[in-house]
């Protein structure tokens, strides 16, 4: 049985930026996330040098092997930008997407064993002055046993 995990609800959490964006991306900062709704993306960007994190807790899994897979785009040159997959059992899995990007590109890490029924999935970057991370499309799906 494949067992899949779509992104939904989306959690916040920022140590530079102050204003809270909204499901419409209002906030000021540019730290944007959308609920519920296929048609927006995760993207990390400000006017000026920023850190920040996006990221969902996948819950209510069944033990196995999962495949993390995401289609990304990015100014690279950031300090740090990585996809993260983490809280599963073991230990923290990232892919980089510090390199440029200019077109939509899928981004994938594999081997997360789950073994506690939880997932947290996420980006996180340390960026210069309008530097951007765009993420779409996030699957998380069963592999294996």
């Amino acid at each position: 049985m494949m067992t899949t995990a779509l992104m939904t609800y989306y959690a916040y959490a920022d140590s530079s930026m102050v204003t809270d964006a909204t499901s419409a991306g209002a906030g000021g900062k540019h730290c944007r996330f959308y609920d519920d709704n296929p048609n927006w993306s995760w993207q990390l960007t400000y006017t000026a040098a920023y850190q920040a994190t996006l990221n969902q807790a996948v819950t209510n899994l069944p033990s196995g092997t999962y495949t993390l897979s995401v289609w990304a785009k990015s100014s690279g040159g950031q300090t740090t930008a990585n996809l993260y997959a983490m809280g599963y059992g073991g230990a923290e899995k990232d892919a980089s997407l510090t390199k440029a990007m200019t077109g939509f590109t899928q981004v994938t890490i594999t081997g997360i064993a789950v073994t506690n029924g939880t997932c947290q999935i996420g980006v996180s970057t340390v960026a210069g002055a309008n530097q951007l991370v765009t993420l779409d499309d996030f699957t998380f799906v069963r592999t294996g046993s």
